[in-house]
């Protein structure tokens, strides 16, 4: 297929390949070759086709990256891994946060409606994996490029677990066929996924700001729930997350009092 069907402009042009290092890298040298004359391009799309919503995906990934260059592991044709070039522009820096809760809700509600019914099970792990129960079934990586104050580009990078029953070394990873019981098709997810994604961006784009902030806490892994964390000398501590302030930054009551955490400053205690 050429073109997703449902949408209004994400996936309008489909980059499939039979494997892939990091559909990311593939989208970063796209964006790259959009903004030349046009010679060379490997992906024989003029330079004025280009626009919102252009997909890279495939189901052979061999090098796939999460946040802050941890390694996904993935099963060939057993899973997905779609990358996505967004224009947020109407976005300034320091509302950035604002598009990961959009897109992690995204992927959220696509794997929500693979289910018969609605889990509340299924959230959101700050900052952006999704979990069902205790379990990672997906990753995202997103990539912002600002020019002074404003985000000029986003490649938005998922992996998701589809048909993959075995995880070696990863006791905390699970699928939708170990949840569900059944294999599902490829393409018609990633079909939902552009869908998603592209209902999440528009309220994005209108400034939902607040609708989508209370529904991503509402959805937040472990949220006023008390648990054990730790810190990155290795100290452990019980505390409770209580939200995340406008830079992303997650808020965690514990015996010190408020505490504002960044990426690899606190570690989950599964």
């Amino acid at each position: 297929m050429n073109a997703i069907r449902n949408t209004l402009f994400v996936g309008k042009v489909l980059n499939y390949f039979e494997a892939a290092d990091s559909t990311n890298a593939l989208a970063a040298d796209w964006l790259q070759l959009s903004h030349q004359n046009g010679s060379g391009n490997a992906y024989s799309v003029r330079k004025d086709a280009y626009t919102e919503g252009v997909v890279f995906y495939t189901f052979n990934q061999t090098a796939g990256r999460g946040q802050y260059g941890n390694k996904w592991e993935s099963e060939a044709f057993q899973n997905i891994a779609i990358s996505i070039i967004l224009s947020p522009t109407f976005l300034n820096a320091r509302e950035q946060f604002h598009l990961n809760k959009a897109i992690s809700l995204a992927v959220r509600d696509t794997v929500n409606d693979c289910f018969s019914n609605p889990r509340s099970n299924i959230t959101v792990k700050w900052a952006n994996d999704i979990y069902v129960l205790d379990k990672k079934i997906c990753g995202i990586l997103i990539q912002n490029a600002l020019l002074g104050n404003q985000i000029q580009h986003s490649i938005v990078g998922i992996g998701l677990n589809v048909n993959q029953l075995s995880f070696k070394n990863l006791p905390h990873a699970t699928s939708l066929k170990i949840e569900i019981g059944k294999d599902f098709d490829l393409f018609e997810l990633i079909e939902k996924l552009c869908l998603s994604i592209e209902q999440r961006y528009l309220q994005l784009k209108t400034r939902q700001f607040n609708k989508l902030h209370e529904e991503y806490l509402s959805k937040l892994y472990r949220w006023g729930e008390e648990a054990i964390y730790q810190y990155p000398d290795g100290v452990y501590f019980q505390g409770k997350i209580v939200g995340v302030n406008e830079s992303g930054k997650l808020l965690v009551e514990s015996k010190r009092g408020l505490e504002e955490f960044d990426i690899k400053e606190i570690k989950f205690v599964i």
